[in-house]
């Protein structure tokens, strides 16, 4: 057998079959399509574990309302056949894949996936899953302790006490365990890398600028060595450390904390007056946060760029240590 990393897929739409090879090009991994359709479930993943007792990672629809009739009667979801599953291959993620992300995250525990992608975001899974392996065989090499995650993450030194108060104690309580690595990817992909606090995304990091989230690249290789860089990176969403952004751009000096970051921004990258943000609501230029405009919104893609002075904390607000608070547009 092929010493690249495993894949299978688990799904009960023949159809389907096309993923694998759209993962297998993009990943450089082994992958293999499991037809589910009008097949006993229990024996197909009996079958699978014969013959890749190894796997690295496993996806799996959730909603497997095609398969056999016996099955039917005890497997309707992918969530269901998680427990299955893991007696086969404890060691590796499971990710689920749906057309209802929303929805579907209604109707799991959290124990069930590591994470949850939708049909439309297949693409950028399969350029995302070879990381997900590599981080997992990194944590188990060498996340045995505390220091040892912070090397994986690459963590600034001035970050680590702040990183490290706010791990789950689900992580630390199995450091060197073979599980932590589950609880750190679910982690990392659910809370430190979707929401900014240490680390900052596109639209973050363009406020942090002063600039429109549209003139972001023209001025993004200035901020190179502020990227993030450690286990689970995902390429086609970039992230940058937001302590090393300030650093890079507002040298410890007298004027560190007298003067903007966006004015810091501004005269040390001779950034275009054409290309500086604006606040939704009063249209002045340099906002300092990303706001929802009513307490309705809770997408990140639905927020805005705004002032502080222009918004409120959102009613849904859960203050977090070291995370941005949400918040929402003031009324008029």
């Amino acid at each position: 057998m092929s010493t690249r990393s495993v894949i299978l897929l688990f799904d009960d739409q023949s159809d389907r079959a096309g993923r694998a090879e759209l993962l297998k090009g993009s990943s450089g991994c082994q992958v293999q399509f499991i037809d589910l359709h009008n097949k006993d479930v229990i024996a197909e993943i009996k079958a699978a574990a014969k013959t890749f007792p190894a796997a690295n990672l496993i996806l799996v629809d959730h909603v497997l309302d095609k398969t056999s009739p016996a099955s039917q009667e005890m497997v309707n979801k992918g969530s269901t056949i998680v427990p299955l599953l893991r007696e086969h291959w404890n060691a590796c993620p499971i990710l689920a894949i749906t057309a209802a992300p929303d929805a579907c995250q209604k109707d799991i525990s959290s124990e069930a996936y590591e994470a949850i992608f939708s049909l439309d975001q297949f693409s950028r899974l399969a350029s995302y899953v070879s990381s997900i392996i590599a981080g997992y065989a990194a944590i188990r090499k060498s996340g045995k302790n505390l220091a040892g995650l912070m090397a994986l993450l690459r963590v600034p030194t001035d970050d680590q006490d702040a990183l490290v108060g706010v791990l789950p104690e689900e992580v630390r309580r199995t450091l060197g365990q073979p599980e932590c690595a589950h609880y750190m990817f679910r982690w990392f992909y659910n809370t430190f890398y979707r929401h900014p606090g240490l680390l900052y995304g596109h639209a973050w990091a363009s406020l942090v600028l002063g600039v429109r989230g549209k003139a972001f690249e023209k001025y993004e290789k200035h901020i190179m060595r502020a990227a993030y860089t450690g286990i689970f990176r995902d390429k086609e969403s970039p992230r940058w450390w937001k302590s090393r952004m300030y650093s890079l751009l507002l040298p410890k000096s007298a004027r560190r904390f007298s003067v903007s970051i966006q004015q810091a921004a501004y005269e040390r990258l001779h950034i275009d007056e054409v290309d500086f943000s604006g606040c939704y609501k009063c249209k002045e230029k340099w906002p300092e946060v990303m706001a929802c405009v009513d307490d309705a919104a809770l997408d990140c893609a639905d927020m805005k760029p705004m002032h502080l002075r222009c918004t409120r904390a959102h009613k849904m607000a859960n203050a977090k240590p070291y995370f941005e608070e949400l918040r929402v547009m003031l009324g008029d």
